[in-house]
């Protein structure tokens, strides 16, 4: 029976001295043979302040604020998750 195996990796890295976010995505595919196909290589370079200083600051405080929110939500739904994997291995024991 056929498999492959495929690998996909998105990168964004935010320069500050550019003030500019160069977002990276490659998808690979491992051939059952030992290749490998490049399906995917895309390049996207975004112009974008990640923090405005002049004008904007309501819009860049709401947005502060939305990003901590999902930081602390993602946070407590990893713990759920760890919660319940203990007790699934405590059931099994």
């Amino acid at each position: 029976m056929p498999s492959t195996l495929v690998i996909i990796m998105n990168f964004a890295i935010y320069n500050p001295n550019l003030n500019l976010v160069n977002e990276k995505r490659v998808v690979v595919e491992f051939l059952e043979t030992g290749g490998f196909i490049n399906l995917e290589h895309d390049s996207l370079i975004i112009n974008m302040k990640l923090y405005r200083t002049t004008g904007h600051n309501v819009q860049s405080t709401i947005i502060l604020i939305l990003g901590l929110v999902m930081i602390v939500l993602s946070i407590y739904d990893i713990n759920q998750e760890y919660e319940e994997a203990e007790r699934i291995k405590e059931a099994k024991r």
